[in-house]
């Protein structure tokens, strides 16, 4: 059972937030690379008020398209990408996927799913997606939640942030309360008797 301090440290540590959409389907084609330059500047909106949304929670939030790639202007060879956006999951505490029919985002919701990451999946209500998908709540660490527009994405992720962050306060409280009972059992055990 970790110390007292540990666990108050803990608590107050900064969440990291992964957020996964499609990519090289919304860019444009450039002669001699895998992939160009977003040119879908509703998905960039979508992604940055997505980010907002996590910031605003007290997330630490990496948008790979952005940050890593410069919305695809700094071009980075798919085979560092793979392990790049691997290597951003694992170190992620949630992932945010907009999984759509990219085959990326997929692959990326299976590396978080395996790994045990919580997992927020936002689908739009006309989509149409596979089964599996629809399957991957019952593992525990992930929500599938449905939005019919840019404002209902948004408020389907505050509902499920907030819902995460009850659910993680709860059993930091709850572990805070059972390192606090140890520690006192211990000191009442080790007082001298009178």
């Amino acid at each position: 059972m970790p110390d007292i301090h540990s666990v108050a440290e803990f608590s107050k540590r900064i969440l990291n937030a992964y957020i996964a959409a499609p990519f090289s389907s919304r860019t444009n084609d450039i002669s001699g690379r895998a992939y160009g330059e977003i040119v879908d500047f509703e998905l960039v909106s979508l992604l940055e008020s997505m980010e907002e949304v996590l910031r605003n929670s007290g997330y630490s939030v990496c948008l790979p398209h952005r940050d890593e790639g410069a919305w695809g202007k700094r071009y980075i060879d798919p085979t560092a990408i793979a392990a790049l956006c691997c290597n951003l999951i694992t170190r992620s505490d949630l992932v945010i996927g907009l999984p759509q029919q990219s085959r990326g985002v997929h692959f990326e919701i299976g590396w978080a799913a395996a790994l045990g990451k919580r997992v927020i999946l936002l689908v739009h209500e006309e989509e149409d997606t596979s089964v599996f998908l629809y399957g991957l709540p019952a593992l525990g660490n992930i929500t599938v939640r449905r939005y019919r527009d840019k404002s209902g994405l948004l408020f389907q992720l505050e509902l499920a942030i907030r819902e995460i962050l009850q659910n993680y306060n709860s059993r930091v409280n709850s572990l805070l309360q059972q390192t606090i009972c140890i520690h006192t059992k211990r000191e009442v055990e080790q007082s001298p008797k009178s």
